[in-house]
């Protein structure tokens, strides 16, 4: 059950967002953009904070409306188990392929 709720979460993280451009019109963002965006160090991996703060970030701005907030102790465990589960290779670090991977199944 935890898995499926991570997964939802990192579902939810991952769904393309929409940004304004000029004049209210919305331009959506893809997975790949945002794992580029959240690639701090330009490696092609997401190690454990660049994969926390996407987490996070997208957490928060895709949460409904009056939904309850995760405590701190929550998230970090949601997270740490998400990064975990997502980093088959155990080298501590998630490629985009393996995040496409972990959302799949």
């Amino acid at each position: 059950m935890l898995r499926t709720l991570i997964t939802g979460a990192m579902i939810l993280t991952l769904v393309p967002a929409t940004a304004t451009a000029g004049g209210g019109k919305h331009k959506k963002i893809s997975a790949s953009e945002q794992f580029s965006a959240f690639d701090a160090d330009k490696s092609g991996q997401l190690d454990q904070a660049e994969f926390s703060k996407l987490f996070v970030a997208k957490a928060k701005t895709e949460r409904p409306a009056g939904a309850a907030t995760a405590s701190q102790d929550d998230l970090t465990s949601q997270v740490n188990g998400a990064f975990a589960q997502a980093d088959v290779d155990k080298n501590q670090s998630v490629s985009q392929a393996e995040l496409t991977t972990f959302l799949a199944g």
